[in-house]
């Protein structure tokens, strides 16, 4: 099975060119470059048909994220670099995802036919059918969701998408105990998708961990498929109450983390993003905001390289992307929200600092922080936010650097595709371990052809010094979060956030 390379981004924020107020499609498009130098297979975005709710003009939309010719062209020229652009929809919001392609139809409707008066379906529609459909509820429901389905694959299948990402799946599992007999309705949508173009891949996207559900997929794709991949990227929720996610800032939970890497690194199947939209930014979470911000965010890369797992990326963590510098900015645009989240958390009787600091450090806002390309010290207005240490973490400044994380994911990745990792994953036998107590996991990759050899990632999540008493074999150093540290012998001490690339031939 081929180990998938991905990217998930926001269009607004990923390439903001000169005199832009944001990015859009022919700005991403000029970076195609540079997913070809991450070797991405595909680019998560978020469907573009959400532009279309409730609006009136198309002038609008193509202020913003561009026009729909544009989101073809993008997708054309990526699909050239056999590099797959797919938008994620939403299962349990199709009825509104359908209510704005008719929108959308009737824009470009009343362009082509010069009408000056057309009926906005999504305006009508929406106010007199609010509610979105439960396929679990009976067979009108069920027929309906077919088709609003039907016609957005469609669609997309029209601007030459192949790639489909499908959230919030988990919802048509639990219309009743049988997990397995509800499968099937995954597999009816995968068989959709495969009949409208025999060639597309379906991907399923989760954000809250089930053992129970991604094993019997998993099993699924092994008998006769319902899906060619699952994403998963809810690692930044660790240790967080979802109920009251602004209530402390929370420990990192290494046993619970553990126990769900161990499962999900045994196959290409599942794509691990340790970063994404969810919460804040993963470097400012887990890693470090100071002295050892490369360290720990070559250290995070490397967790994620090191499993036999599809390697998910989300925008900015390549660079240790950081929180914005200032959460207030958006507290003061949307005074209102603001306030009456603050009284929610007097009420539950949480000090307002402790509230505050927890916010600065977790909020999903965090994830959308304008990604910087050269070293100009230019602050963007809001809405866009600006992340921590721009002037040093972006793209112009870490490739000219060695010790920086992206040249570090660069060399991986070389090392990786020298050595036919990336293309013998069925012939690879992983062990995971760790001590968590110190916060080193030890992951060891076998290969079992030509060249065979064993790889051991020697990973340190951990902020300060730890012993390394466990690894004895000789072994040979092929790379470390430390660029300038020089090895004559395995350390017996591991410094903040070291890890160490270890190869026996």
């Amino acid at each position: 099975m081929k180990r998938l390379f991905t990217y998930e981004l926001n269009v607004s924020t990923f390439n903001v060119e000169q005199n832009q107020k944001q990015g859009n499609f022919k700005s991403m498009q000029a970076k195609l470059n540079y997913f070809k130098l991450l070797n991405t297979n595909v680019i998560f975005v978020k469907d573009i048909l959400k532009d279309y709710e409730n609006v009136t003009d198309i002038k609008i939309v193509n202020d913003k994220n561009g026009s729909l010719s544009d989101f073809i062209n993008l997708v054309n020229n990526f699909k050239k670099e056999k590099i797959f652009i797919s938008p994620i929809i939403d299962l349990k919001k199709l009825k509104k995802t359908f209510l704005n392609w008719k929108n959308l139809m009737s824009l470009y409707s009343s362009m082509t036919n010069d009408k000056t008066t057309q009926i906005n379906f999504n305006m009508l529609e929406s106010k007199y059918i609010l509610n979105n459909i439960d396929p679990n509820n009976n067979i009108v429901d069920l027929a309906n969701f077919i088709l609003y389905f039907d016609k957005i694959i469609n669609f997309y299948n029209e601007c030459n998408v192949q790639c489909f990402t499908l959230v919030n799946f988990e919802y048509l599992l639990f219309g009743s105990k049988n997990i397995n007999k509800n499968l099937q309705r995954l597999e009816d949508l995968y068989k959709m998708i495969k009949r409208i173009n025999p060639n597309a891949l379906v991907i399923l996207k989760s954000s809250k961990y089930n053992k129970r559900v991604y094993s019997q997929i998993f099993k699924q794709y092994k008998k006769g498929k319902c899906a060619d991949y699952l994403y998963v990227n809810h690692f930044a929720l660790n240790g967080i109450n979802l109920d009251l996610p602004y209530a402390k800032i929370p420990n990192f939970n290494y046993a619970k983390f553990l126990s769900q890497y161990k499962f999900l690194s045994q196959s290409p199947f599942f794509i691990m993003s340790l970063g994404s939209s969810l919460c804040a930014r993963i470097n400012s979470l887990w890693g470090n905001e100071q002295a050892y911000n490369w360290e720990a965010a070559k250290t995070l890369l490397l967790l994620n390289l090191a499993s036999k797992s599809s390697f998910g990326l989300y925008y900015g963590d390549e660079l240790g992307m950081l929180n914005n510098i200032d959460i207030k900015s958006w507290d003061e645009n949307n005074i209102n929200r603001a306030n009456e989240e603050k009284r929610f958390y007097e009420s539950k009787k949480i000090p307002f600092d402790k509230y505050s600091k927890a916010k600065r450090m977790l909020s999903s806002d965090n994830a959308n922080n304008v990604l910087k390309w050269d070293n100009d010290k230019k602050i963007y207005e809001y809405p866009l936010l600006n992340s921590l240490n721009s002037d040093k973490n972006n793209v112009e400044n870490e490739l000219s650097n060695k010790m920086s994380p992206l040249q570090f994911l660069l060399n991986m990745n070389s090392f990786f595709e020298l050595e036919g990792f990336n293309k013998d994953y069925d012939f690879i036998n992983i062990k995971v371990k760790s001590n968590l107590n110190k916060n080193i996991f030890i992951i060891t990759l076998d290969k079992h052809v030509d060249p065979k050899m064993q790889v051991i990632f020697v990973i340190n999540l951990a902020n300060k010094n730890n012993s390394l008493l466990f690894i004895k074999n000789k072994l040979q150093v092929v790379q470390s979060s430390y660029f300038n540290k020089i090895y004559t012998e395995i350390p017996k001490k591991l410094s903040p956030f070291e890890s160490i690339v270890f190869i026996k031939k």
